[in-house]
């Protein structure tokens, strides 16, 4: 941690030179404006499938304004435009490309995903001057000062839709909680033992002596990894608790607790990749994670083309998807608010994001999205979306809970 903050202090200092060097020149195709947006995405690495779902949603959403000659500013059809940076789920990794993107004189900029990362890249990224759409758990990266915006619900706000489930409607008296051996997985795994606890449900332990094996670190062991199944077996809680684990770890994980003889409810804060869960079969049910996908009669006529496009270039769905979506509307429809001096600057940005409602575009139904998090945060920094529980049963995810977002 020490070395990537010694890092990111050195990047905010670089990048306050190269802004005195380049300025905010327009951003052009020709004599064409263009709306140039970097992503930093887990495009390798234990996060892959939640990279390359961001990715995806943004290229199915640009192919669709392209086609149409980009989208409406001022009058004026601006086409998008891509940069794209691999961070590998590394803080160090996301702090490189969010110097990158700023060195490259982007404005705009959707990612990173994961506490550790969001917490090394976001001064880089604040240093710049760049609106940012992010996605992780730490609420100490939200503030009035910066045009970062979370693009999902925290643990905070989920945990407790998920427990008060678990407890009401499953019955749930037991659970015992695993984290990632990282920092931010820790630190979630506290906050999930208190908001268990507040709704009736007795946290176990299953550690024997070291509250370090009711951990897993991220370069773990087939030994590790069984050792640590067999006590959360032996212990036998009626569900398990799973934080911080991204989908490939957290499908191994699965497969080896079913293995070990646990039957109970596996239940998880992330969203998880549908078609790795596929692949576990039978031993994938009774599975509950934070995520899923509403019904089809209520979604526009523009999201079911987003969703064809989505599907043509991946092949198979991610639960992530109707989050993802969120990211590159707001940047366009902030955009479309300001004007094309937006393509230089983003100061103007601040009053909106505290009074705008948007359009949202992905419904049948005439409705809108705001900004919240006054009340949560101190500063509307956080897309108001619904919180959504999914269980995975008979090979495929169904939306059980739909929650609103508290402010």
């Amino acid at each position: 941690m020490k070395t990537v903050l010694q890092l990111t202090l050195a990047v905010i200092i670089a990048i306050g030179y190269l802004v005195g060097l380049v300025g905010c020149g327009k951003e052009m195709i020709g004599e064409k404006p263009v709306l140039r947006v970097g992503i930093i995405a887990s495009l390798s690495g234990p996060g892959q499938s939640w990279g390359e779902a961001t990715l995806s949603c943004a290229r199915a959403m640009a192919a669709y304004h392209n086609e149409r000659g980009g989208i409406l500013i001022d009058g004026q059809k601006v086409p998008i435009e891509f940069v794209i940076k691999d961070d590998a789920l590394e803080p160090g990794r996301a702090v490189e490309a969010a110097y990158l993107l700023a060195e490259d004189n982007l404005r705009y900029v959707i990612g990173p995903l994961g506490d550790d990362a969001i917490v090394a890249a976001a001064p880089v990224l604040d240093a710049a001057g760049i609106l940012f759409i992010h996605y992780g758990f730490q609420p100490e990266v939200i503030s009035s000062s910066s045009l970062g915006i979370l693009g999902m619900p925290i643990a905070e706000q989920s945990m407790p839709v998920l427990f008060d489930y678990l407890a009401s409607e499953k019955s749930v008296q037991t659970l015992a909680i695993l984290a990632r051996d990282v920092e931010e997985a820790i630190y979630q795994k506290g906050i999930a033992q208190s908001l268990a606890e507040s709704v009736g449900i007795e946290v176990q332990r299953f550690s024997k002596f070291d509250v370090s094996e009711e951990t897993l670190p991220p370069n773990k062991t087939r030994e590790q990894l069984a050792e640590r199944a067999a006590l959360i077996t032996a212990a036998s809680p009626e569900a398990l608790l799973l934080v911080g684990f991204p989908p490939s770890e957290f499908s191994s994980i699965v497969i080896q607790l079913r293995e070990t003889g646990f039957e109970g409810i596996i239940a998880t804060q992330n969203a998880q990749d549908i078609d790795m869960l596929q692949k576990i079969g039978p031993d994938a049910n009774r599975l509950y994670f934070v995520g899923g996908t509403l019904p089809l009669d209520q979604r526009s006529d523009y999201y079911l083309d987003l969703r064809r496009r989505y599907l043509e270039m991946t092949g198979y769905w991610s639960d992530e998807v109707d989050t993802k979506f969120y990211a590159l509307e707001l940047i366009f429809q902030s955009v479309q608010k300001v004007g094309l001096a937006a393509l230089e600057q983003t100061s103007e940005f601040y009053q909106i994001f505290d009074e705008a409602e948007f359009e949202d575009p992905f419904f049948k139904d005439e409705r809108t999205f705001t900004l919240t998090g006054e009340t949560s945060f101190g500063a509307n920094r956080q897309i108001c979306i619904p919180i959504l529980i999914s269980e995975f049963s008979e090979g495929e995810p169904h939306a059980v809970i739909i929650s609103k977002l508290p402010d």
